[in-house]
């Protein structure tokens, strides 16, 4: 299998410059492949901060995933 771990600011969903050129030199490696590809979302145990636009970490974990798979 091919993967990379990406990771997210705590209590965000953006990808940061790191993360995208993780994702960058993922791509040429599935670009046109036929095999199914798996993101998974993961949020961390601790509390989300106080203005966080998300209810919980189910939702941030989520959001993660789309802005991943975008």
């Amino acid at each position: 299998g091919v993967g990379t771990l990406v990771f997210f600011t705590h209590g965000s969903h953006k990808l940061n410059d790191e993360a995208q050129e993780r994702l960058n030199l993922l791509l040429p490696q599935i670009v046109g492949k036929p095999q199914k590809v798996e993101i998974r979302g993961h949020a961390s145990r601790r509390p989300l901060p106080a203005a966080s636009e998300y209810d919980d970490a189910w939702q941030l974990s989520y959001a993660r995933a789309l802005a991943t798979m975008k």
